[in-house]
């Protein structure tokens, strides 16, 4: 931004260099390529050389002044604004019934209890589970052997052994099969089920005799 005290600085910049080129004499030069001066003539070339040095660092000192003053602003405003987010934050919060709890109210985390999973299989420990495990451990759950489980993985249909246990879930507890599964996933459950479309299957050697007397 151009203001009047910076326009004035310049004329009168450009002025002074305009009176120091005119007022100088001619040089003249040695046989070196010297400039060859008189004492009064080397007097004059220095005090105009000042004189104009002096005033283009007047003039630079006013803009750095103007471009100060500028940031300045801006620092403040950005200060307020942040100020402002701060108290509706703040106000909001209040507003909600929400408070910001105490350092020594804030519970570690190593004392929540932990989700925990259970396994329903066979020879469930034999290794062929190992990145059920692996995957529950870094979800943060934990093994358990008793019912007070979050997490049932059946890794055979648990609803015929398990349905006393079962049939009364709580609302957090999730099993990775649902009722009827079975009929779906099992191969030769769903191929002995009769439903059409389907080839007809027979379950050896429980069905050797119709599967004889199959046309």
């Amino acid at each position: 931004m151009i203001t009047k005290e910076n326009l004035q600085l310049g004329i009168l910049h450009f002025k002074m260099q305009r009176w120091a080129f005119r007022s100088a004499p001619k040089s003249k030069y040695n046989s070196m390529g010297q400039i060859e001066q008189s004492p009064e003539e080397a007097k004059v070339h220095s005090s105009s050389r000042d004189t104009c040095l002096n005033t283009h660092y007047l003039y630079g000192l006013g803009r750095i002044s103007n471009r100060g003053i500028f940031m300045l602003c801006v620092m403040l405003i950005c200060v307020a604004l942040t100020s402002l987010s701060v108290y509706e934050l703040r106000h909001a919060e209040s507003d909600r019934g929400y408070v910001l709890p105490h350092p020594e109210q804030v519970v570690e985390k190593d004392s929540v209890k932990k989700p925990g999973f259970a396994v329903y299989g066979r020879n469930v420990d034999a290794g062929y589970l190992k990145h059920v495990y692996l995957v529950f451990e870094r979800l943060g759950f934990e093994r358990r052997n008793d019912s007070d489980w979050d997490v049932l993985w059946a890794h055979m249909y648990p609803f015929r052994v398990l349905y006393s246990s079962l049939k009364n879930l709580k609302p957090h507890q999730k099993v990775n099969h649902f009722p009827g599964s079975g009929y779906i996933t099992q191969k030769v459950d769903l191929a002995t089920s009769g439903i059409p479309y389907i080839p007809v299957a027979f379950r050896i050697p429980a069905d050797l005799e119709k599967l004889f007397e199959q046309k």
